[in-house]
């Protein structure tokens, strides 16, 4: 953020540069003037910003004790958590640099969950976990910005022979 005041005569002009971030989304900047003499001369005014942002997507993990493992034949769900504006219109989940397909398959892939929007959450279940389900998954969401990509977490598969 960098500012710059002007003086001429009775008129006083302050210009901010800022570079939002998708954290200032809906943040309300204020502007304040007052003269030290005129007693109650407080003039303000304030706009509320509207951040246009990728989205930013994040993973977690739950149905296991160990974060990154799970026993053959169990299952797991993996959360992408988005937040975006303008909302997400798609998401799409990647194993192994791979997507996956929208509909059950045969490694028992479920995708479903997502609430489009600024904000909210995709889940992937895999169910009957075998070991060529291991590796790398992410998410990608997608909006009028561009694609956001996910951390990438790596699933172990702790084989029962």
């Amino acid at each position: 953020m960098s500012a710059k005041s002007s003086l001429g005569g009775n008129v006083s002009i302050s210009t901010v540069r800022l570079t939002p971030q998708p954290g200032d989304h809906g943040v309300p900047l204020m502007c304040k003037a007052f003269s030290p003499n005129l007693s109650g001369s407080v003039l303000q005014d304030q706009v509320t910003l509207t951040v246009h942002f990728v989205p930013v997507a994040t993973i977690s993990v739950s149905g296991t004790d160990d974060e990154d493992t799970v026993a053959e034949g169990g299952s797991i769900t993996f959360t992408c958590h988005l937040q975006a504006n303008p909302p997400v219109y798609n998401i799409t989940w990647f194993h192994n640099g791979r997507a996956l397909k929208r509909r059950r398959n045969r490694l028992g892939v479920g995708i479903g969950g997502l609430r489009l929007g600024q904000s909210g959450n995709a889940t992937l279940r895999l169910a009957k976990v075998g070991a060529d389900m291991r590796g790398l998954y992410t998410c990608v969401g997608s909006n009028l910005e561009g694609d956001g990509q996910s951390n990438a977490l790596n699933l172990n598969v702790k084989c029962e022979y």
